[in-house]
């Protein structure tokens, strides 16, 4: 689960102390978490749930635009370009 999350955290530059912020969590408790020193906690786990489970305001992998452009890309490659327009 850990390995989504720190995905996220690379793709978005977020910071630990700025994904604690969004994650309304503790920024010593989310570190000691990720680097393994400590155990995630069922109220951390379903932060993390939430916060994987929203979509990204800038563009990530859940936002409907991104869907939106990969399911246009998709269908183009095998749909001629008048029926694309």
């Amino acid at each position: 689960m850990l390995d989504e999350e720190l995905y996220r955290k690379q793709s978005l530059s977020l910071s630990t102390r700025g994904l604690a912020r969004q994650l309304d969590v503790s920024p010593y408790l989310l570190s000691e978490t990720l680097t393994g020193k400590r155990t995630i906690g069922r109220s951390l786990s379903k932060k993390f749930r939430r916060w994987l489970n929203s979509a990204i305001a800038i563009g990530g992998q859940n936002h409907p635009n991104t869907v939106y452009r990969n399911f246009m890309a998709e269908r183009a490659s095998f749909v001629s370009a008048e029926t694309m327009r």
